[in-house]
């Protein structure tokens, strides 16, 4: 038997191909690299940590303003949405929707972000949209959901 090695980038770009001929959003292997790079362990200050992150650790900080430290410049970031997606095929998905100032420009990628509250956290963003009064970015995370097996389900799920 040969063993086969697979690097991190091309297991994520084969899951992405997978994800994307199952009809789902790709985007969600954004916040999927990051967790599996190993960097969501990587919080230097803040109460939480990216692993355990919740559409309701972020509800409360919509329109405060997160510090992005980049190679360029540093930039502001208002938390504008954060977006939730029906729980399908045991896969939970959400997405926080950032504006930053019209004409910014930072590259997609991971980025340190800095909270007063949720303090400073690495977080991988995409440019989703510009118009003409701001620039929009997104950051997506998807996971395996956690949840008990129901009454009418047909298969347990593993915890």
């Amino acid at each position: 038997m040969a063993i086969v090695t697979v690097s991190r980038k091309a297991f994520l770009k084969l899951c992405g191909s997978a994800l994307v001929g199952a009809g789902m959003d790709a985007r969600v292997l954004a916040a999927s690299e990051v967790l599996l790079s190993g960097t969501a362990d990587r919080v230097t200050s803040g109460a939480f940590q990216l692993r355990d992150a919740t559409p309701a650790l972020f509800r409360p900080h919509v329109q405060s303003t997160f510090r992005l430290s980049s190679d360029t410049a540093p930039m502001r970031l208002v938390l504008a949405e954060v977006a939730e997606r029906p729980v399908s095929k045991r896969v939970e998905q959400f997405s926080l929707i950032f504006h930053a100032p019209r004409g910014a420009a930072v590259a997609d990628g991971t980025h340190t972000l800095h909270h007063s509250t949720l303090g400073t956290f690495d977080l991988f963003i995409v440019r989703v949209g510009a118009g003409k009064r701001r620039t929009v970015y997104q950051a997506c995370f998807s996971r395996i959901a956690d949840r008990r097996q129901e009454p009418g389900d047909r298969m347990a799920v593993p915890r």
